[in-house]
């Protein structure tokens, strides 16, 4: 089904181009029209048409100023305008505006016709784009978290060097330095430890999906799978060193990213959580936390 608003303040107008449709185009349109600007941006907003006829002069509101508005909150609509005015500024508004033809009044049957077969044809291309686009990006949801977290992997066991380049294409991460971020979770803090129970790696799985897209949504980064009770992330940072600011900033990000976290997952968490901090390239990042091996020193902070 294909939506076509027309849009012209002459009834005769709008009654003719509306009856050639349905005639030649039976079932597979649905027509709206409006004869005013102001009727037409209403129209637009509830009717959300893949295909609009705009009329250039109209009382109030002209079709110029209407397929502006209409374009705001209607990327994918298709704008012909019909017109019995041949000027160079509608023109060019027009052509700014991305219109796919200018109709010059009275036009005839056979033009309309052909219009909207060529509309029709631009509609169900735009469509398919937008279907395929979709598909690629819910094959990349399920295969990125594959790839993030054999960059995770290089990191922490300091492996092969040339597959770490090879995820930094895929993943597109062109600077060289990064800073590590290390989130434990458990049930208590004790000594300045926290305690996890045993099956805390199940628990974890459960909120993972949540916690991914959370951290995303605050981070350009990569996020690896769960280990135990830790979740390692590594967010690409322009130099080797972190200033003082720019530490406090990340460690206030990741409070509130926390807060949003326990507000979404709520009872699936358990009761504390730890982000440890590192920087600098990615050759030197190995969060010994994760493993249990030795490394570096980490500052951390806790929040319950």
């Amino acid at each position: 089904m294909y939506r076509i608003l027309i849009a012209d303040d002459e009834g005769i107008m709008l009654e003719s181009l509306k009856n050639i449709i349905y005639q030649n185009f039976d079932g597979n349109c649905e027509v709206a029209t409006a004869k005013t600007g102001r009727a037409a941006i209403e129209q637009a907003e509830t009717f959300h048409p893949d295909i609009v006829f705009m009329d250039i002069q109209m009382p109030g509101i002209n079709g110029i100023e209407a397929m502006k508005e209409i374009r705001k909150f209607n990327s994918a609509a298709l704008f012909y305008v019909i017109s019995a005015y041949d000027k160079f500024d509608y023109a060019q508004d027009a052509i700014s505006l991305g219109v796919e033809r200018y109709l010059m009044k009275p036009v005839s049957k056979k033009t309309v016709i052909a219009t909207v077969e060529e509309a029709i044809g631009k509609v169900d291309r735009n469509r398919k784009q937008r279907s395929d686009r979709l598909r690629i990006q819910e094959k990349l949801e399920t295969v990125i978290p594959v790839v993030e977290n054999g960059f995770i992997s290089n990191v922490l066991l300091q492996d092969d060097w040339q597959d770490m380049e090879y995820y930094r294409q895929l993943l597109d991460v062109t600077e060289e330095y990064g800073y590590a971020m290390v989130v434990q979770f458990g049930t208590e803090y004790r000594d300045g430890r926290l305690i996890s129970p045993v099956g805390m790696n199940v628990q974890a799985q459960t909120f993972y999906p949540e916690f991914r897209s959370i951290v995303k949504s605050y981070l350009r980064c990569i996020i690896g799978s769960v280990i135990s009770n830790r979740i390692v992330i590594v967010v690409p940072f322009a130099r080797s060193a972190m200033e003082y600011e720019e530490r406090i900033q990340i460690i206030e990000n990741t409070r509130a990213m926390g807060g949003a976290f326990r507000g979404t997952a709520g009872s699936q968490i358990p009761g504390w959580y730890r982000t440890d901090l590192q920087n600098g390239r990615y050759a030197d990042l190995l969060p010994g936390s994760v493993s249990g091996a030795s490394g570096k020193q980490k500052q951390g902070d806790s929040y319950r």
